[in-house]
């Protein structure tokens, strides 16, 4: 029994099982890496990244052990030269961390729009750099090959 008891505790303790913490804290949208990558890589439109420059930079996510929280505010999207409001929103989903390693973590967690589980992945650039593929598979919606970047603003 205390073997086993140690052996819980060290692995609770090992590196390996703390590799996915690096996500914990509070991102905001980085608006400039991802237009720069975005005008760079994508496949965008003048009319493309005319909204996506006026959306990004926007968004926070903030990642506790279980629980992400989602928020993009009501704000201005520019569409054909002219401001046009775009309303936000606000998400709190529990998640599950289905592989981590030192450069990205995968996670599952059920989309608030539809209620079928999705999985997102995030790649590090650096210990408060991150960024996700913003692509998407859906029926009647252009896959840009995006990415959107984030900065760690709060552990």
């Amino acid at each position: 029994m205390k073997h086993i008891l140690l052996l819980t505790i060290l692995l609770v303790l090992s590196p390996a099982s703390r590799a996915c913490d690096f996500i914990i804290g509070s991102w905001q949208s980085d608006a400039a890496a991802t237009m720069a990558f975005n005008r760079a890589k994508a496949k965008l439109e003048p009319r493309q990244d005319e909204f996506l420059a006026s959306l990004m930079g926007k968004m926070t996510m903030e990642f506790t052990p279980k629980d992400m929280h989602l928020k993009m505010p009501d704000t201005q999207v520019s569409i054909g030269g002219k401001p046009r409001p775009f309303g936000g929103f606000e998400e709190r989903n529990t998640y599950r961390v289905l592989f981590c390693n030192a450069r990205m973590v995968a996670i599952a967690a059920r989309e608030s729009a539809t209620g079928e589980e999705e999985v997102w992945t995030y790649f590090f650039s650096g210990p408060d750099a991150m960024w996700t593929y913003t692509g998407t598979n859906r029926p009647n919606i252009p896959d840009l090959h995006a990415r959107e970047y984030f900065r760690r603003i709060k552990r």
